[in-house]
C-alpha cells in the first residue's frame, strides 16, 4: 500500500483494512512532506487498531526532503524494487515496529483504560522502545507473573541488579559508576524503573496470543504514573539481590555482592 492510491489526505476506509485482513504485513510508503508523513502514522494506527499483531513498516524514502516526493519520483530516479526491499528491511529493527507503528499499538491499549495517559507521554514510550535493538530486546527476556507492581519491581531488579543496590544506613539507592559504589542524587533508580516501563512494553510484541499482549500493554502504560513507579522503585528496595544490611558491603564491586 502507497500514499499514491488515494492521496496522502485521504482517510484509509473500511474497505481498504478488509483488504488486509489475510495480510501479515503492511508497508506505507509515505510522502516526504508534513501531510504525507503525518497520514503514514495516522494510516500505521488505523491499522493497528484493526490488527494489533500485524507488522506495520513507515518508509520515508526521503527523509530529509519536504517536497512531497513519493516513491514514483524515487523509481523514475533509477532506483529499483530490489533497493526498495532492502530499505524496506533496514527500516524496521524487529517485526516492523518503527516508533511510529508502536505509538499506534500503545495509543489503541491507551484509550481502553480508565485513566489514559496523555499522548505525549504515550509518545514517549514509543520512543523509548524504539532505543532498543534486537538483540537487547532478546537479552532483556522479561519475567512477568501477575503483572503488579512487585513484578515489575523484579523486573527492575533482573535488569539492573547488578548496578543497583539500596542500603537505608547509608542513605538509600546507590548506583555503581564502573569504579565505585555512588549514592544516587538524581533520582537515576527512578528512570532506571521508567525505562523498564519500555522494554516491558516491548515485550509484548513476542506474544502471540492478541488478548495477553494487550493485558501486558496496558500494564506497561499503567507503570508510567508518578505513584506507581515510586512503589516499584520501594519493593526493588527489598528484594534479596538489592538490599544491603551492612554498609562495608558497599566497598564490594558488583559481582561480588
Amino acid at each position: 500500500m502507497t500514499t499514491i492510491a488515494f492521496g496522502a489526505d485521504s482517510p484509509l476506509r473500511d474497505e481498504h483494512i478488509a483488504d488486509l485482513a489475510g495480510a501479515r504485513s503492511v508497508v506505507l510508503l509515505v510522502d516526504s512532506d508534513t501531510v504525507g508523513r503525518k497520514a503514514g502514522k495516522t494510516r500505521a494506527q488505523r491499522i493497528l487498531e484493526f490488527r494489533a499483531d500485524m507488522d506495520v513498516r513507515i518508509v520515508d524514502l526521503y527523509p530529509d526532503r519536504n517536497d512531497g516526493s513519493d516513491v514514483a519520483d524515487w523509481l523514475k530516479e533509477g532506483h529499483t524494487v530490489d533497493e526498495l526491499h532492502q530499505i524496506v528491511s533496514a527500516t524496521t529493527r524487529r517485526k516492523g515496529f518503527v516508533p511510529e507503528a508502536i505509538e499506534g499499538a500503545l495509543s489503541v491499549q491507551n484509550s481502553c483504560i480508565e485513566k489514559p495517559l496523555p499522548d505525549k507521554e504515550i509518545a514517549s514510550i514509543a520512543k523509548s522502545v524504539g532505543r532498543y535493538s534486537p538483540v537487547e530486546a532478546s537479552a532483556a527476556s522479561i519475567r512477568l507473573e501477575h503483572l503488579t507492581e512487585v513484578d515489575a519491581a523484579h523486573v527492575l531488579v533482573q535488569q539492573y541488579g547488578t548496578s543497583i543496590r539500596y542500603c537505608a544506613k547509608a542513605g538509600g539507592w546507590l548506583l555503581w559508576d564502573g569504579r565505585r559504589w555512588k549514592r544516587d542524587e538524581n533520582g537515576s533508580v527512578y528512570r532506571l524503573a521508567e525505562e523498564c516501563t519500555a522494554k516491558i512494553a516491548d515485550s509484548a510484541n513476542a506474544i502471540a496470543d492478541l488478548d495477553e499482549r494487550k493485558r501486558l500493554l496496558s500494564f506497561a502504560i499503567g507503570l508510567r504514573r508518578r505513584r506507581v513507579l515510586e512503589n516499584v522503585v520501594a519493593a526493588a528496595a527489598w528484594q534479596e539481590t538489592v538490599a544491603i544490611g551492612d554498609p562495608a558491603a558497599i566497598r564490594c564491586r558488583p559481582l561480588a555482592l
